[in-house]
């Protein structure tokens, strides 16, 4: 199970990252989130292009938190409006959330491998490795979502998706 450790700031702090696919009950997880029922955070693959876009935001929305000043209700929403490039949080929960059909989902969780195994029993679908995520990204949509250019490839995207992540509160 993927899990990382957080920056110095938050050592005691963990977060897994698992990829699930085939999932049958999107809609239902949707709503457990939104509820406050299920913790978890749960992002459409199609817009990431690395976990470390995930650590990035994650590690702000601890921030945000330990600061209080989350701008969101809850930490794993924070996690959401940080991967977006923008300050509408409603843009970001669409952009960056599941929809009720989706097939593939990126589930974080703030906690160890019990915390993530807890989640990952609700959901109805097939445990991927997260080295797949290549897979599943789309280019062309991520470039949309933060606006960038075509000649934007590989580790200068990347750069690019994170530059656009961390300029967003200084707009």
């Amino acid at each position: 199970m993927p899990k990382y450790s957080l920056s110095p700031l938050f050592s005691s702090k963990e977060i897994c990252i698992e990829l699930m696919t085939d999932v049958e009950n999107a809609a239902e997880l949707k709503e457990s989130t939104i509820n406050g029922c299920l913790q978890a955070c749960l992002i459409n693959p199609q817009n990431i292009l690395e976990p470390f876009q995930i650590l990035i935001a994650a590690n702000k929305a601890l921030h945000n938190a330990k600061i209080g000043k989350l701008k969101t209700r809850s930490l794993y929403s924070e996690l959401l409006f940080n991967l977006s490039p923008t300050n509408k949080i409603n843009n970001s929960m669409v952009t960056f959330g599941i929809d009720d059909n989706a097939r593939d989902i990126l589930v974080v969780v703030f906690g160890n491998e019990a915390d993530m195994e807890s989640v990952l029993s609700q959901v109805q679908g097939t445990l991927a490795n997260l080295e797949s995520l290549s897979h599943k990204r789309n280019e062309a949509k991520v470039r949309k979502a933060y606006k960038l250019n075509e000649s934007e490839q590989g580790k200068i995207l990347l750069g690019s998706v994170l530059t656009a992540m961390a300029v967003k509160d200084v707009k």
